[in-house]
């Protein structure tokens, strides 16, 4: 099976397409569209929905690495929702206070159970 290209990426730094797939890592050019569609990231909005604290759950040969990513995501992200209130703890507790909405997960439950 042949290899499949490296999608597009954004360039964090200049907000331009770069392609690996031809053999280039410069900043494209890109079309009028392109320019018009993509933005720094420091533009971007980051919004993170934990359904569990993936430092806790993870093996133990990668909890640093998760623990490293979800401090980062925890202090990028606006806003930082949680499914429930322990985990909306466990989260503060680790990384530190900040506000985190909790919205637990829906249940529509019918009228009458069997």
């Amino acid at each position: 099976m042949p290899a499949r290209p490296a999608p597009k990426r954004t360039s964090h730094r200049c907000a331009a397409i770069t392609s690996r797939q031809h053999g280039s890592t410069a900043p494209s050019a890109g079309s009028e569209r392109t320019r018009q569609h993509v933005r720094p990231a420091a533009l971007r909005k980051l919004v993170y929905e934990a359904h569990e604290v993936f430092s806790d759950t993870a093996p133990p040969a990668k909890r640093a690495r998760q623990f490293a990513m979800e401090s980062r995501v925890l202090r990028t992200a606006t806003p930082v929702i949680a499914n429930s209130l322990p985990t909306a703890e466990r989260l503060r507790e680790l990384y530190g206070e900040r506000e985190i909405e909790v919205l637990p997960n829906g249940v529509d439950w019918p009228e009458h159970l069997p």
